[in-house]
């Protein structure tokens, strides 16, 4: 597995366990904070 398919699964494993968070609330935040640090590594690159 390279370094970028690497990273990919990663992010999909955290927004898949986000998504089915028992907690609607904290999975809502799980979510933001995953697409907030997601956007800010993609625009540093």
């Amino acid at each position: 597995m390279t370094q970028r398919t690497s990273r990919s699964w990663s992010v999909y494993q955290k927004m898949v366990a986000a998504y089915r968070h028992r907690d609607r609330i904290q999975g809502t935040t799980l979510m933001q904070e995953l697409l907030t640090n997601t956007s800010w590594a993609c625009h540093r690159h």
